[in-house]
């Protein structure tokens, strides 16, 4: 579709995805420009990243947001627009009006909406005649109760709308029900999902797609993260079965765009889907140098998918030793483990020829932890606060409209 040299627009400039795309596309000899509505962020300071520009926040100033790109793609002559983080649904919003000026990398807010709601994708996939855990939507705190009078199996509740893992209860015991359950903020406009709580090994996917054929694709398991949420170390390993799955999805979809799952494998080998991003996700570090490729050419077949060498390893060493070497002191096989991990995993963020993120992180995390403090919210609550959607006609979720 594009020769070399074309000039790229990342938004989402905070995310460490972000950053490993801006570094992959710089070496590939793509200009790189860069989007984003927070002063401090990763990519700024990348010497991979010729321009940044600060942008309206996508939630609060969508229309504003979509006008702010128009003028940097028309400034910067913009070949392509590639969003990575949560704004990727203000773009898809806006996307008629941005594919006017430049080729935009997302699929159309529609099939995004379905994808990124924790019910609307378990039907989809149900229809498509994939695996699926036993789901149920809760619109009440009548549906709520209605649905623990008759269940009598282990079960997650989680907001149809979330990301990280935010506000999600584990309920393993059918017989005591944690009392917050009863003022958990559940109605029509802020709706959760009940879901069969899954038992096996869990695995993230990430995927590039055109037109339902897999362009670039990968799987790790998740064996380190971030508290309940993200995952923090990434391998990339060899499934069959949930390169079947994925495939499959991805062509009954006709999806075109960047998709990720999170999935649970049980002991008798199903794959069954927890919920989709149809956006970046942190496969992308395992991939060294080709994703540019997949994005630019948009050509591929499900015999030729490009996917990373096999054990290659990446993390995020800031967050391996914040939350995953705590979870290991008790246990010498534990530890012993985690020190093999990361000592044979790259850093997503230090690079040598590329140094400033790395040394700057703490600036970023000041910031960061500065502004969250101000909104009486956690840090990773805070990183999502102006480019999250949580389903039409809602900006926030209800603990953030507390504070905003």
């Amino acid at each position: 579709m594009f020769p070399e040299g074309k000039t790229i627009l990342l938004t989402g400039g905070r995310a460490f995805v972000t950053l490993e795309l801006a570094r992959q596309f710089s070496r590939q000899g793509h200009r790189v420009i860069v989007a984003e509505s927070v002063p401090v962020h990763l990519c700024r300071y990348s010497r991979c990243v010729r321009k940044h520009y600060r942008v309206p926040r996508p939630n609060a100033e969508p229309e504003a947001y979509i006008d702010a790109l128009i003028d940097i793609i028309r400034r910067e002559q913009i070949d392509l627009l590639i969003p990575t983080c949560e704004e990727i649904f203000f773009i898809a919003q806006g996307r008629e009006r941005l594919q006017a000026h430049c080729h935009v990398f997302v699929a159309s807010f529609a099939q995004m909406q379905r994808l990124h709601s924790k019910w609307d994708f378990i039907q989809c996939a149900s229809q498509h005649h994939l695996t699926v855990p036993d789901t149920h939507y809760l619109a009440s705190q009548n549906d709520l109760r209605s649905f623990l009078a008759h269940n009598q199996r282990p079960f997650v509740l989680k907001p149809v709308f979330s990301r990280f893992a935010t506000n999600v209860i584990c309920c393993a015991d059918t017989r005591s029900f944690p009392p917050t359950l009863a003022s958990l903020p559940i109605s029509a406009r802020y709706p959760w999902v009940a879901q069969e709580m899954m038992v096996g090994q869990a695995f993230c996917t990430y995927s590039i797609a055109s037109q339902g054929r897999l362009l670039a694709h990968t799987v790790y398991p998740l064996h380190y993260r971030a508290g309940q949420g993200a995952c923090i170390h990434f391998e990339a390993v060899e499934h069959p079965a949930i390169d079947q799955w994925v495939a499959r999805f991805v062509e009954c979809e006709q999806f075109s765009g960047q998709i990720a799952f999170d999935m649970i494998v049980t002991a008798d080998g199903t794959v069954y889907p927890l919920e989709c991003n149809p956006r970046a996700t942190s496969g992308i570090h395992l991939f060294q140098d080709a994703l540019p490729t997949a994005f630019l050419s948009g050509q591929g077949s499900q015999e030729n998918v490009l996917r990373p060498d096999p054990n290659v390893r990446a993390m995020i060493a800031v967050a391996m030793l914040l939350y995953g070497l705590p979870t290991v002191l008790r246990s010498w096989t534990g530890f012993s483990k985690w020190v093999e991990t990361f000592f044979h995993a790259r850093d997503v963020i230090f690079a040598t020829n590329d140094i400033k993120p790395f040394l700057l992180q703490p600036l970023i995390l000041w910031y960061n932890w500065k502004e969250s403090r101000k909104l009486h919210l956690s840090i990773q609550e805070f990183s999502t606060l102006d480019i999250e959607w949580n389903g039409p006609g809602t900006m926030l979720s209800p603990q953030k409209e507390l504070y905003l």
